[in-house]
């Protein structure tokens, strides 16, 4: 019997327009957010674990793009737009809040540095679960299983009582061998069959 759900956030419970982002930044402040191949590197093995901060990677995107270009300036741009254009599936929200209503427990289990989680906090995205498990906070990311079974043993609920949602294919074939009732989010609708299937709606 589920009990819970253990949901991915981006692309799933809200969608950034990384394209329009991108554009906005580049004619704000002359720096792309999409990393070349050594800072992504550094930003998914070091950021996204919490071992060095957002603010690091715009240095090196400064250093890479426009030197000279004040770093907290372009951090505050770049929370700007990400705050501007990410929008927020609102019918996935009324959908956890009925899922609530029916006793499930939600948590969230995102790849996420801290810039993005304070402006999801902002967004009141966070208010929908029981408990967030960022992934540079708890010092792992997805699909390492580290991350998976921090929130295991943080709620004592099994994976065979919880149905996680994400988009990545990855992610979900981590899960699946933990014993998740894994889901790959494509969109709403999709999602909304797969419960009915399993009796949930």
């Amino acid at each position: 019997m589920f009990k819970s759900f253990l949901l991915d956030l981006g692309d799933t419970i809200f969608h950034p327009d990384w394209e329009k982002i991108n554009e906005e930044m580049i004619k704000s402040t002359g720096i792309t957010v999409f990393m070349p191949d050594d800072i992504k590197k550094i930003y998914s093995g070091e950021v996204l674990v919490g071992k060095e901060s957002m603010k690091s990677i715009f240095r090196r995107l400064i250093e890479r793009f426009n030197p000279g270009v004040d770093v907290d300036e372009v951090i505050e741009v770049y929370s700007v737009l990400y705050k501007k254009h990410s929008k927020v599936n609102q019918k996935m929200v009324s959908l956890l809040k009925k899922l609530k209503n029916k006793g499930y427990k939600m948590y969230a289990l995102s790849n996420t540095n801290e810039i993005h989680k304070r402006i999801n906090e902002e967004k009141g995205i966070f208010s929908l679960f029981e408990k967030s498990y960022l992934s540079f906070e708890i010092g792992a990311k997805k699909p390492d299983e580290a991350a998976y079974k921090k929130f295991l043993e943080d709620t004592s609920l099994t994976a065979g009582e919880t149905i996680y949602l994400d988009d990545n294919e990855k992610n979900i074939e981590a899960a699946k061998k933990l014993g998740f009732e894994a889901i790959i989010y494509v969109d709403y609708n999709l999602f909304e069959k797969e419960l009915i299937q399993r009796g949930i709606l």
